[in-house]
C-alpha cells in the first residue's frame, strides 16, 4: 500500500519531532508522573499552528519572510524545539464567506503541559497575524505524554 505523498510526508514530520523529543526516561519513583505510563514520559501539550502564507490584498509570506520569523520570534520562543512542514489550507472568508486556499507552513511543538506553554505559543500565533496581517492563525492542542 503507498500513502499520499501528504501522509507519508505528515508521518516523517512526526517521527522527527518524536525522534527528536527521545531520550532515556527517568524512572526514579519520586519523580513518575502517575499520568504517564513509564517509559512514556511526562505529560506535555502538542500545539500544531497553522499560518496561512497569503496576505491581503495580493503579497504572500516569502520564504526570505518566513526565514526571518523563524530566527527572530519562533527560534527564541521554543528553544527546545519544533518541527515544521509546508502544506495547503483552505479556509472561509469572513467577509465574502467564500474558501479560500493558501500556501500554509504548520509549525509543531511539544511543550510541557502548563500555563507559561500555553503563553509562548500564543504569543507566536500572535507575533504571525500581526505581522503578517492574518484574520486568524489557526491553532489545535493535544495533550500527550512524551520526554525530551
Amino acid at each position: 500500500m503507498t500513502l499520499p505523498r501528504h501522509t507519508a510526508l505528515l508521518v516523517l514530520c512526526c517521527a522527527a519531532l518524536l525522534a527528536a523529543c527521545a531520550s532515556v526516561p527517568n524512572t526514579s519513583p519520586d519523580t513518575i508522573d502517575e499520568s504517564c505510563p513509564v517509559p512514556f514520559g511526562r505529560p506535555l501539550l502538542v500545539f500544531e499552528l497553522f499560518l496561512g502564507r497569503s496576505i491581503p490584498p495580493s503579497r504572500e509570506v516569502t520564504d526570505s519572510d518566513w526565514d526571518t520569523f523563524v530566527r527572530q520570534v519562533v527560534s527564541p520562543a521554543l528553544p527546545h524545539g519544533f518541527t515544521v512542514y509546508d502544506a495547503m489550507g483552505g479556509w472561509m472568508s469572513k467577509v465574502d464567506r467564500k474558501t479560500v486556499y493558501e500556501r500554509t507552513k504548520v509549525l509543531i511543538t511539544a511543550l510541557p503541559d502548563s500555563p507559561d506553554s500555553i503563553v509562548t505559543v500564543k504569543r507566536v500565533s500572535n507575533a504571525y497575524r500581526i505581522m503578517f496581517h492574518q484574520q486568524v492563525v489557526g491553532m489545535t492542542v493535544t495533550r500527550a505524554c512524551g520526554s525530551f
